[in-house]
């Protein structure tokens, strides 16, 4: 099937980042915050979030603020990929991952 894919998606079209208690400290937070790659369904439904970490590639852990996006990826339903920035992956490598992704995503059973 064919994939849309966006880049440098705001994470604020991406999330429901509501006003909790009337305050919009969780918006003005993400505001400026971006997604690397969004692979989106044929009618433009995110699926995958795409981050490219320069942690990545010294094994690093990822930051603090990547976690956190990870974790409001995931609790909004996307899959959240990590890839590392250098040596930049092949685009097999990349089908590959995403692939992989989306067939996980599919064989999940409702819990």
């Amino acid at each position: 099937p064919t994939r849309v894919v966006l880049s440098r998606v705001p994470y604020t079209q991406l999330l429901d980042l509501r006003r909790s208690g009337g305050s919009r400290a969780p918006f003005r937070r993400w505001h400026h915050t971006v997604a690397d790659f969004v692979i989106c369904s044929e009618d433009s439904t995110p699926l995958v979030v795409v981050e490219v970490d320069a942690r990545a590639v010294r094994g690093g852990a990822p930051s603090d603020a990547m976690q956190e996006r990870a974790t409001l990826v995931r609790a909004g339903g996307l899959l959240y990929v990590r890839l590392p920035a250098e040596p930049a992956p092949s685009e097999e490598q990349i089908r590959a991952i995403v692939k992989a992704s989306l067939s996980a995503r599919t064989h999940r059973v409702p819990g």
